[in-house]
């Protein structure tokens, strides 16, 4: 990619994380003060102190600032705004990570796509830490996507470590990210025709062991077990499919709520079959049809 092409990049993501730094910082109260967000605001106002529920520290990353300021006696205006923009900055710095540290623009093109195909009213859900799960799991793309895989033994090295923490942290967002994960890592090794990739082979490997050993042994609160009871409920009732209550809510859900991001996903498809790319195609298909039975 040229220079031109990275710095025109590098000012649409300004822009991009700008308009949405402004939207968190004027619609603060509709960001904040409803749902999981009232509740969490209401806990770091009550104990001035770090908290994270259902065993997801991811949430401290954006909890430090709002504390901080909490704990020298700010406002509560102050303290809810610097919440509600905090997500936008981590946002940002990990789109700045992805394109300046691991020099990945497609994957700075991929996260501002996630956070603007994917989101209508779930902007005002700010809290939840499949969002977050979402921008890291691009970054971690960038990571193996960078030129650090093909570079000398010690930054390879660097990177597969860094990509094993990364997995590590990603998966404490939520369970979900397990199939974003294993999508970005199964993308790369079709798209990129890299399947003699060791180091590749062992993030893919330690993915589906490592969410097996944190699903079944050490998901700890009673939200997250009752999740797992609705995944096997919904396996058991396999043959009436379309008439699960969570399917009915998903199709819904998708037409309505993530109309563009379905068209982009078609757009795509299109795409791999003009340019015969029919593994990544029979992929994309299986894969998104895979997901969509086993979460409903």
């Amino acid at each position: 990619m040229t220079m031109q092409r990275k710095k025109i990049i590098q000012f649409i993501g300004s822009l991009f994380f700008g308009f949405l730094f402004y939207l968190a910082l004027v619609y603060y109260k509709e960001r904040m003060l409803s749902f999981d967000p009232a509740y969490y605001s209401f806990l770091l106002l009550q104990q001035k102190a770090y908290n994270f529920s259902n065993g997801r520290w991811i949430s401290y990353i954006t909890e430090i600032v709002p504390v901080i300021a909490l704990k020298n006696n700010c406002s509560i205006v102050i303290f809810l705004k610097l919440y509600s923009v905090m997500f936008i900055l981590v946002y940002y710095a990990i789109f700045l990570l992805c394109t300046l540290l691991f020099n990945n623009y497609k994957a700075g093109l991929a996260l501002m796509l996630s956070l603007s195909l994917g989101f209508r009213w779930i902007f005002y859900y700010a809290t939840t830490e499949l969002f977050m799960g979402i921008a890291l799991t691009i970054l971690l793309w960038a990571i193996i996507g960078s030129a650090n895989f093909n570079s000398p033994r010690l930054k390879k090295w660097i990177s597969t470590l860094l990509s094993l923490f990364l997995i590590y942290t990603i998966s404490y967002c939520h369970q979900l990210t397990f199939f974003m994960v294993l999508f970005v890592v199964l993308l790369e090794i079709i798209s990129e025709n890299r399947y003699k990739d060791k180091h590749l082979l062992a993030i893919f490997a330690f993915t589906i062991i490592w969410y097996f050993i944190r699903v079944k042994f050490l998901t700890t609160s009673d939200y997250e077990k009752d999740k797992l009871n609705i995944i096997e409920t919904s396996i058991n009732y396999i043959n009436d499919f379309t008439n699960l209550p969570y399917w009915m809510h998903l199709k819904s859900f998708f037409f309505m709520s993530l109309k563009p991001l379905c068209i982009t996903f078609l757009f795509c498809l299109i795409l791999a079959a003009i340019y015969r790319k029919w593994i990544l195609l029979a992929f994309s298909i299986l894969f998104m049809t895979g997901y969509v039975i086993f979460t409903v």
